[in-house]
């Protein structure tokens, strides 16, 4: 008798889960075509420009003084003493130094403003996909980019997300 229990369970517990196996849902969207056509894209990429040409203009400054202090130094290091000769290329170099550390710290303030402008517009594109994937009932929502295969009971959610999101 308690063998019958045991099976009858077991056919329970397979019997439901092949059930729930059948409603699985999965979905599937290119994240990159969203992100791309969302306006808030555009203006934080529009941040991240100014901030780049701002560093760049400075860049091209601090190359400029450089470039204007070495061609003078060849053109009159002849006539310069030693202690002179040796001043002007310590000065040389620190700017070189300088140009050098400000480009590795300008480097840096790009990446950081980069994610500071585009993370919102990550996470409003993360949420949308999340509500949609919820309210299609989807288990899991792949980027479709990485994948190399999706069957076409996949749903492609991408059509949805802009609705929610108010894009055309």
């Amino acid at each position: 008798m308690r063998n019958l229990h045991r099976i009858i369970l077991i056919c329970l517990i397979l019997f439901a889960g092949g059930a729930s196996a059948q409603t699985v849902k999965f979905g599937h969207i290119d994240f990159q075509q969203l992100f791309s056509s969302m306006p808030e894209k555009e203006t934080a990429q529009k941040n991240l420009d100014k901030v780049r040409t701002e560093l760049e203009n400075q860049s091209n400054a601090m190359q400029k003084e450089y470039t204007d202090k070495l061609k003078a130094y060849q053109d009159q290091q002849k006539t310069f003493s030693d202690a002179i000769r040796q001043t002007k290329e310590d000065e040389l170099q620190s700017i070189a130094q300088r140009i050098q550390n400000f480009q590795q710290q300008a480097q840096q303030n790009l990446q950081q403003e980069e994610a500071k402008q585009f993370q919102p517009v990550y996470e409003k594109a993360r949420k949308a996909i999340a509500d949609v994937g919820k309210e299609q009932g989807l288990l899991y929502v792949f980027e479709v980019n990485g994948m190399l295969y999706h069957s076409d009971q996949s749903i492609d959610i991408l059509a949805a997300v802009k609705t929610k999101l108010g894009i055309k």
